[in-house]
């Protein structure tokens, strides 16, 4: 009797257990299937050649954004933090970096997976090994002797980053390629671009992707600082601060608004040294969320994404909303935008538009001329 209890009792065990490991793994299958959110972020600090100062903040640019990616109030899944530290190294090498940027691509399994990728580090301007000036991410081990093989090509890390199977996928860049703040050019690089018959630092409108945003620190022609003060790169420092920047109230804060409020303050504070721009396609895009839940959307967004259309005025249907400095909140429908330059009072755009509720939208997308890419605000023509 004993016996038989005992053998009751195991199959009763083993059944509960066998019970609830299926109902583990079922939620692991099903969970394998949900879309993720994920964060690379890089920031190097020290550099083997001489050439490249050693920054100061660049390493802890990248752990606090990672941080506050995956932190609760955020959510983010997970994904990979590359800083001497993290990899307990002098320095960090390009294969590394490149290495762990398969491990994302891996990762990222599906469309609807949202990925971010940020790099804080030096960038400089070199000849590739065809002869044609390109534009290259600095690593630990960098040699400026030779560039192509040791630093990564700023063009074909753009291009496996589009790649990603992601559709919400931002690439965030602290560093430029102008030759000051984080960035150095060889004194035979100097040259060379000073024997230029046209300008090298162009917005490079060609990257734009529809499933892909990439943010930079600064303009093409514009140095990307590091702060004593923040303790961080200044982009970066307002960035994160952009986090709680709710510009439409919608309970959710998307990169565009985070962006634009970092791309304000920033120029603000490194008085109009330095002006975050932006290259996406965002015409009636749908936002990328990075913190909070949208509620039932009741309007559409208005950004200016470069700093230099900041400060154009919006009226819709003749009433006032201000200036585009943070970003305005329009109504769904079709309503008349008229868009006007505050210094010349000139209307540089008045036209019927159709706002989808709860979409994001780019004023140079409704900026006239819209090609080729240009605009005039009060005296000066600004390209973009």
């Amino acid at each position: 009797m004993k016996n038989q209890l005992c053998s009751l009792i195991y199959v009763l065990f083993l059944g509960s257990l066998l019970s609830n490991l299926l109902i583990a793994n079922t939620d692991k299958s099903i969970n394998s299937f949900q879309p993720r959110k994920l964060v690379y972020s890089i920031g190097l600090n020290n550099f083997k050649s001489k050439t490249w100062r050693d920054l100061r903040f660049a390493g802890k640019d990248a752990k606090d954004l990672y941080s506050a990616f995956t932190s609760n109030s955020v959510g983010f899944d997970g994904g990979l933090l590359m800083t001497e530290a993290s990899q307990r190294s002098s320095f960090v090498t390009k294969k590394q970096i490149l290495a762990g940027f398969e491990k994302i691509k891996r990762a990222n399994k599906f469309e609807d997976d949202t990925i971010i990728v940020y790099i804080s580090t030096h960038g400089t301007v070199a000849y590739k090994k065809d002869g044609s000036l390109g534009r290259y991410i600095i690593t630990g081990d960098s040699d400026p002797q030779n560039l192509a093989e040791t630093a990564i090509d700023y063009d074909e890390f753009v291009s496996s980053f589009n790649r990603l199977k992601s559709r919400k996928k931002v690439l965030i860049l602290a560093f430029c390629h102008s030759g000051v703040g984080k960035s150095v050019l060889t004194p035979q690089m100097k040259r060379a671009l000073a024997q230029l018959k046209s300008p090298y630092f162009e917005e490079p409108i060609h990257e734009r992707s529809e499933s892909s945003v990439i943010l930079t620190a600064s303009g093409w022609r514009e140095p990307a600082l590091e702060d004593q003060k923040l303790q961080n790169d200044v982009y970066t420092y307002f960035l994160l601060k952009g986090f709680e920047n709710d510009t439409n109230k919608d309970g959710a804060v998307s990169i565009t608004e985070a962006h634009s409020y970092a791309a304000q303050m920033t120029y603000r504070f490194t008085q109009g040294r330095q002006r975050p721009s932006a290259i996406m396609e965002l015409l009636g895009a749908d936002p990328i969320i990075i913190k909070g839940r949208v509620k039932e959307p009741s309007g559409a967004s208005l950004y200016s994404l470069m700093g230099r259309f900041s400060r154009l005025l919006v009226s819709v249907d003749g009433k006032n909303l201000g200036s585009l400095e943070k970003g305005v909140a329009v109504p769904d429908g079709k309503v008349r935008l008229t868009i006007k330059d505050p210094g010349s009072k000139k209307v540089v755009a008045d036209r019927v538009v159709n706002f989808e509720a709860g979409r994001e939208y780019s004023v140079s997308d409704f900026l006239s001329p819209r090609l080729p890419h240009t605009v005039v605000v009060g005296a000066k023509l600004l390209s973009f």
